[in-house]
């Protein structure tokens, strides 16, 4: 399989994912959803059974996907971060979901990037070890989430580790500002002139 061709299946696969969100959407109305479901269920399913085959099989082709544009063929330094942060806003994953992946982020640092650092020369382990990684993390998506997550990403590909590293920043820094609003109200409580009750 050509880089080419594998972009031309993902296009295809994101095509169909945009058709059965919008048929499920309308279910959301009519209370039809189970037939779109089961179509985004069987199509994400069928996508990342074969990109988990090819992380051992043909790691650099994947690789080559993420890094590239499927529209333009053009190869890109990193991802769009930018447009990464852009889709995390859209997915409105819950406070739950939020802290999972942040969580999840945190053990893959704290555990896996040294041992990662060791096996930079053994890329399939690096990549098992990616691939793993990532299917915790997408464990943390509904099926819905999952499938817009990479509609919306199009023409890029969505790389799981830099993904939910946007993920895990939102949540740090929504914790960051709950802290400074919880310190100024502290701060206001304690101020002379300040009233309890």
């Amino acid at each position: 399989m050509t880089l080419q061709e594998l972009q031309a299946l993902y296009k295809s696969t994101v095509h169909d994912l945009s058709v059965y969100l919008v048929q499920h959407s309308a279910g959301s109305v009519t209370g039809s959803t189970d037939e779109p479901l089961k179509k985004i269920h069987a199509a994400m399913t069928e996508h990342l059974k074969m990109i988990a085959q090819l992380c051992t099989a043909r790691s650099e082709l994947v690789t080559a996907l993420q890094l590239s544009n499927s529209d333009t063929g053009e190869q890109v330094a990193e991802p769009d971060t930018q447009r990464i942060g852009w889709v995390v806003e859209r997915l409105k994953l819950s406070p739950h979901q939020q802290h999972s992946i942040a969580r999840g982020m945190g053990v893959f640092k704290r555990l896996l990037s040294p041992v990662l650092e060791e096996l930079r020369q053994l890329q399939q382990q690096d990549y098992f070890l990616r691939t793993w990684f990532g299917t915790y993390l997408y464990g943390q998506l509904s099926w819905v989430q999952l499938a817009r997550m990479h509609v919306l990403m199009v023409p890029f590909y969505p790389v799981p580790f830099v993904f939910f590293s946007e993920v895990a920043a939102q949540v740090a820094a929504n914790l960051a500002k709950r802290q400074e609003q919880v310190d100024e109200d502290t701060q206001d409580d304690d101020s002379p002139g300040s009233t309890s009750t």
